[in-house]
């Protein structure tokens, strides 16, 4: 997670943060989302999120773009191969 948000930890100066994650399957590929935590970065209404597409063995095969959506852990959903947080829909790479 350090090398996905690196430039965000360096922007709050390595002070306390954490990350929310998770692991979700669309059709046949396995997906992780994550989100950067500071006091500065992730707020309720608003947080960047970035999704990327899994191996087999879970290696990063493709990252999307950071995106904007709540904060909210949840209410993240998947239906029917689609990721929406907080009724946003989410680009898969």
């Amino acid at each position: 997670m350090r090398d996905v948000w690196v430039s965000e930890i360096k922007a709050v100066g390595e002070r306390a943060y954490s990350f929310s994650y998770g692991l979700f399957k669309a059709g046949e590929a396995q997906y992780l989302v994550s989100s950067f935590r500071s006091a500065e970065s992730c707020r309720p209404d608003e947080c960047t999120w970035i999704i990327q597409r899994l191996t087999p063995s879970y290696k990063v095969a493709a990252s999307g773009k950071p995106f904007t959506a709540c904060g909210a852990l949840n209410d993240l959903d998947v239906t029917d191969g689609r990721l929406t947080i907080c009724g946003k829909g989410a680009d898969l790479p």
